[in-house]
């Protein structure tokens, strides 16, 4: 009975140092690949926190008075895997909404390489030396190596949905479900479905407004709602506060929320 419960006690004292090792192992490759972002993706001194627009004030606009907004918040979450970003570049704007599938560290990395691989290629000039299709292809194929590099994903470890918006034209492509709208006289269409990845291209209208929403974020969303606050004489951003704060009051949030709203002149 003694060399039994002598055993146990081995046997425990053995599992408990094994998950110990194998817990610093996972810390220490969630520090590697954060030290990998920062130093690939990120300007130097830039640390891995959400950007928001400094001025966001009624008359601010990006190039070609292309206006822009975002909010977002962890929802009914305990950790935030969104991430997303809105660039000017050679009088476009890229608007990117990108949420890792894993629910920990490594999902919200996985989102954060897609986001900073998009907006290299975009503001390197990519954009303009490849056709749409072409320039978000090659992304997809470096987020990809990217992700089963650092983070060991063998599979696309994230869904997106990114715009390139411009001169009247709306250049698109989206992974999983994350949701891309095209709000048009006070009626929805929907640029993203079933969740199959996509790549197009479409006219845009003056007055157009585009919406890209995670999954959470389309969720509490109406098209009532989303025609009534979309067609309001405010700045998107406002329009976004506003939206945010409306999927808030709905009950047992289960995602994480991120919504960003664009705006043709």
């Amino acid at each position: 009975m003694t060399t039994l419960l002598v055993v146990l006690i081995s046997v425990s004292v053995g599992l408990i140092a094994l998950k110990v090792y194998l817990w610093q192992i996972a810390s220490y490759n969630i520090d590697k690949t954060q030290q990998y972002v920062q130093q690939q993706y990120l300007p130097s001194g830039q640390m891995l926190e959400q950007e928001v627009p400094n001025n966001t004030g009624a008359f601010y606009a990006f190039p070609n008075r292309i206006k822009a907004g975002n909010a977002q918040s962890i929802g009914g979450k305990d950790f935030q895997r969104n991430y997303f970003a809105t660039v000017p570049c050679d009088g476009r704007l890229l608007a990117v909404v990108s949420d890792g599938l894993d629910d920990n560290e490594s999902g919200r990395l996985a989102a954060i390489i897609a986001v900073e691989i998009l907006k290299r290629n975009f503001t390197e000039g990519l954009f303009e030396e490849a056709s749409p299709h072409e320039f978000f292809e090659a992304s997809f194929q470096m987020i990809q190596k990217s992700l089963k590099d650092n983070i060991n994903i063998n599979q696309f470890g994230v869904k997106l949905a990114a715009v390139v918006m411009g001169s009247g034209v709306l250049s698109y492509a989206a992974i999983g479900d994350c949701v891309l709208m095209l709000c048009r006289n006070k009626e929805i269409f929907y640029l993203t479905e079933n969740y199959e990845k996509c790549m197009e291209q479409i006219p845009l209208e003056p007055k157009d407004s585009i919406v890209i929403a995670s999954k959470g974020a389309f969720e509490g969303l109406t098209e009532t709602v989303l025609i009534w606050c979309l067609g309001l004489a405010e700045h998107p951003q406002e329009k976004c506060h506003k939206l945010l704060k409306l999927i808030q009051q709905k009950p047992n949030l289960r995602d994480n929320l991120t919504i960003v709203v664009l705006e043709a002149p």
